[in-house]
């Protein structure tokens, strides 16, 4: 499956994106739009190559527009940049009397990479096999082969290579090759699991060294899989309630944080008793922060995911960024204890980039009568962005706004699509503007003004922060937005006013409420593994 990445793009701004080939990145046309456009085209350079839909591209006539409304365009290059933004692509947006309204410039570099092993096993490593990527037996079989380090380079005080801290120059190469290694700054082992790795330019290659420590055996089926990924810089409450099940009975339980505040005691004390359960996970040491907070652990509806049924939904919760050295993290002994759970497998979002870090903050999920049953709720400083426009060029305004920022929202809007099995009509972009915390030691964010994503859920009924945005017409236009996004869902509004007792403390109404559960009726016991 082509993996796909979100490329945001706003009209009259350039936009600079690196793109690796083999890949695909999809833009949302309305997203980046001037606030009354109805039509678009797209013009481009012969290597880039698009689709919209049912739409060809080779019938495409850069004189006939399309309507934007739920359009994405999906962008591929078939081989490596030349030079840097050596591609180039357009968007023309239009209105209903398809008036060209304004355009949004993408340039492109595109990228060529790929980690390759001795696939087919001749002891040579060939660039791109189809089969690197698993391993089978027989005389026809593929997949690279790994010797264990188990003799000794030493002539006394013998011990075998793999039980000394070193790294044997002999086993980590192949045979006859007499090149001297250098020392090793991507050296990963159990403590260290990924490294950044330096992008050499143009048809550059980098050697990867692996050293078997281990021989098969019951803990241990011997395979091992290596990835490689290429990411881009990104700018610089205490309890939770489930339930356990069984077939003759059924009761709450509340999940207790390690990261101890003002209801430190309140989860033993006052909840446990009959019929209402107590667990808790406490690291060895008091290594808590933030993100053990349980704003920062949420669940999805049921979703099908790649033909998997998860009828329970899939746990959420934020953690620092894959390659950061430095960071934030969900307590691992609360990570291990949910995931072996198992019938909710877990997902890791990006949520340090946040100054109080939870999934809460830029995400929820709401009932829908159709498509999957839900909608997933997005911050979006891009519709945000978008909104305000439209009400300055209206004459509502002339207050100016910050400047575009990169989200890191995006990063888990492909997250999120790609492990929920979600499409672009699935989400749902709430206007939510962030801007940076200037006290915090790290660049972090928090929402401008009360976040409106940071709802409680209720059935058909949301509690949503009170945004106090512009009045347009006597009305919050930040509350009309809202509305006209979910009635039509037949979802009921209330906007509660927080801003003082949450807000003001980098919190909004999610964090300062909790609900039981109804249990489903599908019984966890029945899940096909």
């Amino acid at each position: 499956m082509i993996q796909s990445r979100t490329l945001r793009v706003d009209y009259g701004k350039l936009t600079r994106v690196v793109y690796v080939v083999g890949t695909e990145l999809n833009v949302n046309l309305s997203r980046g739009a001037p606030p009354s456009s109805k039509f678009f085209n797209v013009k481009c350079s012969p290597n880039v190559h698009w689709s919209i839909g049912t739409v060809n591209p080779r019938i495409w006539r850069p004189h006939l527009i399309y309507y934007i409304e739920n359009t994405v365009l999906s962008i591929t290059m078939s081989s490596a940049s030349e030079e840097e933004n050596d591609s180039k692509l357009s968007i023309s947006y239009y209105d209903e009397n398809k008036v060209k309204l304004d355009e949004a410039v993408v340039h492109l570099t595109a990228v060529e990479i790929s980690l390759d092993v001795d696939a087919d096993r001749d002891s040579i490593v060939e660039k791109n096999n189809p089969n690197k990527g698993s391993w089978k037996w027989g005389p026809d079989g593929h997949g690279a082969i790994l010797l264990v380090n188990c003799d000794c380079e030493r002539t006394y005080w013998k011990r075998p290579d793999l039980a000394q801290r070193l790294i044997s120059e002999e086993s980590a190469k192949p045979d006859h090759d007499t090149e001297g290694l250098a020392e090793y700054p991507l050296f990963l082992d159990s403590a260290t699991l990924s490294k950044e790795v330096p992008y050499l330019s143009g048809a550059a290659e980098m050697k990867f060294y692996v050293e078997g420590l281990k021989f098969l055996d019951k803990d241990s089926d011997g395979l091992i899989t290596i990835n490689l990924s290429l990411l881009e810089p990104i700018s610089k409450d205490e309890m939770e309630f489930g339930y356990i099940d069984s077939p003759h009975k059924q009761f709450p339980v509340v999940l207790d944080s390690p990261r101890d505040r003002g209801l430190v005691d309140f989860p033993l004390h006052e909840l446990l008793g009959p019929d209402f359960g107590y667990v808790t996970r406490v690291p060895g040491r008091k290594d808590v922060s933030s993100l053990d907070s349980f704003g920062n652990l949420d669940v999805s509806p049921p979703v099908t995911v790649n033909g998997k049924n998860y009828p329970l939904g899939r746990i959420l919760l934020g953690v620092a960024f894959p390659t950061a050295t430095e960071g934030r993290n969900m307590t691992k002994v609360v990570q291990d204890f949910l995931r072996a759970q198992k019938v909710q497998e877990p997902i890791a979002l990006f949520t340090d980039w946040l100054l109080v870090g939870h999934v809460d903050e830029f995400m929820t999920f709401v009932p829908a009568p159709d498509g999957k049953g839900f909608r997933l709720l997005l911050a979006s400083p891009d519709a945000a962005y978008k909104l305000f426009k439209g009400l300055q060029k209206d004459g509502h305004g002339q207050a100016k706004l910050f400047e575009g920022r990169p989200s890191c929202i995006d990063w888990n809007r492909d997250v999120l699509k790609r492990e929920l099995g979600l499409d672009d009509e699935d989400i749902i972009d709430v206007p939510i503007l962030f801007r940076p915390w200037e006290n915090a030691a790290q660049p972090r964010a928090v929402a401008y003004y009360p976040d409106m994503v940071n709802m409680i859920v209720l059935g058909k009924n949301l509690g949503i922060p009170k945004p106090f945005g512009p009045k347009v017409n006597g009305r919050c236009a930040l509350e009309a937005e809202m509305c006209s996004l979910l009635e039509g869902l037949g979802l009921s509004c209330t906007f509660i006013d927080d801003f003082t007792s949450y807000h003001q403390g980098q919190g909004e109404v999610h964090c300062g409420s909790n609900v039981r559960r109804q249990w489903f009726d599908f019984k966890w016991w029945n899940l096909e593994m």
